[in-house]
């Protein structure tokens, strides 16, 4: 119904206005322009008569300009788009064609494969549709601090006014909103943006942007976004291509890339990162396994493959685990970095966690059993998850968690401390989920 009134709207604006978006009918033309939150500037451009001369801020017009204006006006006769076109922003086939080739050669680190996979989803005519589409929405033109403004102003002979005005970031800033008489409609005619960009010097602000010439950048940072993990999937197999065939002989591999990481349990180094789901097993059960990969040359997987069985022998042993995993909305990921489960870097962290916070007889009690020790990560629905040790005598430690429940219990039946965020606590549990301490 929004659409539908924004149409009508526009199209009244047209009949009202026919035969007189002309130079003669027009009186002054003002278009502002600022940009804050980066820094703050802002510009000004008067277009008007002056003793029968064409005249930008005072000074004369050149005949190029004036045929640039008509224009314009010729533009505002048809702004009724309520949603993009692609032909609309100058986008066809051959553009398509034309450009991916382009940005894939800019991806020196990328191989052919990735190249081949980029070009054939940028140049599929649906999918840019689609990602764009998903993005010219009035709720997504803001998306960092960067805070744009554009309003063009066309004041009439006969006392009318018309105000066109963004404050999008998007390229060509679209939608645009029209305003007349109180009224005010949207639409995304990006013929608008570029017919107005021309009329204005260089230096102007968001002149750049309300061109649309940022659009060639927007489709291929998006799509690249878009297909992100089949492009690190394939940039793996390029380069460790025979490990990854060992590994899917007993796994299915569900992400694969080469990351520079830092968390909870590894100290920022660069590692090949990825997420394996045993054979045989349950689909929400995984292996989160980081393996040192520096000159590319990628850690050994030894450890990995001496200990990895057991630990999921372990979990599936566990009969309160398994009744995580039989709700298909849960996952359990076991986690595993360069030589086992629970990481020296994370040991660390839960020791003096826990000394901190009282536990010290605790710690050492199960100190001798975290190298053997399988660290896990609980996901729940509504972006709920815990953090777990399930050590080699079977028992689990409830390390952090976020909600006010967490599995199968209240985090009021928890003595806990607030870490960063999460709800810290010591719980231990018995196999069967009988909390112990």
């Amino acid at each position: 119904m929004k659409k539908l009134y924004s149409i009508l709207f526009l199209c009244f604006i047209t009949a009202t206005f026919a035969g007189a978006f002309n130079i003669e009918a027009v009186d002054k033309i003002t278009i502002k322009s600022s940009r804050s939150g980066w820094g703050y500037t802002q510009s000004k451009l008067i277009i008007n008569t002056v003793n029968n001369t064409l005249c930008i801020n005072n000074q004369t017009a050149s005949s190029e300009f004036m045929e640039l204006l008509i224009h314009f006006l010729s533009v505002i006769e048809d702004p009724a788009f309520s949603a993009i076109e692609l032909q609309n922003f100058g986008i066809d086939q051959d553009w398509l064609n034309t450009n991916a080739a382009i940005w894939a050669d800019d991806k020196s680190r990328w191989d052919e494969n990735q190249k081949e996979l980029f070009i054939n989803t940028v140049c599929n005519m649906q999918t840019t549709y689609r990602l764009l589409s998903e993005q010219y929405l009035p709720d997504r033109i803001h998306w960092t601090d960067d805070y744009p403004y554009f309003q063009i102003q066309i004041f009439f002979k006969n006392g009318e006014t018309i105000t066109i005005q963004s404050e999008s970031q998007l390229p060509f800033m679209l939608p645009w909103y029209i305003s007349h008489s109180g009224k005010t409609a949207q639409t995304y005619n990006a013929q608008i943006s570029t017919a107005v960009s021309a009329l204005l010097p260089e230096d102007f602000p968001n002149k750049k942007r309300v061109s649309g010439l940022d659009i060639i950048s927007f489709i291929a940072q998006g799509t690249e976004w878009i297909i992100k993990d089949e492009l690190s999937m394939l940039g793996t197999r390029g380069k460790i291509g025979d490990t990854i065939s060992q590994i899917e002989e007993i796994f299915f591999l569900k992400k694969s890339a080469f990351r520079h990481l830092g968390s909870i349990d590894l100290n920022t180094e660069s590692v090949w990162d990825a997420e394996l789901i045993p054979k045989g097993t349950f689909e929400n059960l995984f292996v989160g396994l980081d393996i040192a990969y520096e000159n590319e040359t990628l850690g050994s997987l030894l450890p990995f493959y001496s200990k990895i069985d057991g630990l999921i022998a372990r979990v599936l042993d566990t009969p309160w685990l398994i009744k995580i995993i039989d709700n298909s909305e849960n996952t359990i990921e076991i986690r595993f970095v360069n030589d086992k489960s629970m990481s020296n870097y994370v040991q660390g962290k839960f020791i003096d966690d826990l000394v901190e916070h009282g536990k010290t007889d605790l710690v050492n009690e199960v100190r001798s059993q975290l190298d053997e020790a399988c660290f896990l990560v609980i996901m729940e629905p509504g972006r709920k998850y815990s953090r777990c040790i399930l050590l080699p005598d079977g028992r689990t430690i409830l390390w952090h968690f976020i909600g006010d429940t967490v599995l199968f219990w209240n985090a009021s039946e928890f003595q806990t401390w607030e870490w960063y965020g999460h709800q810290g606590t010591a719980a231990v549990i018995s196999p069967s989920g009988k909390i112990l301490d």
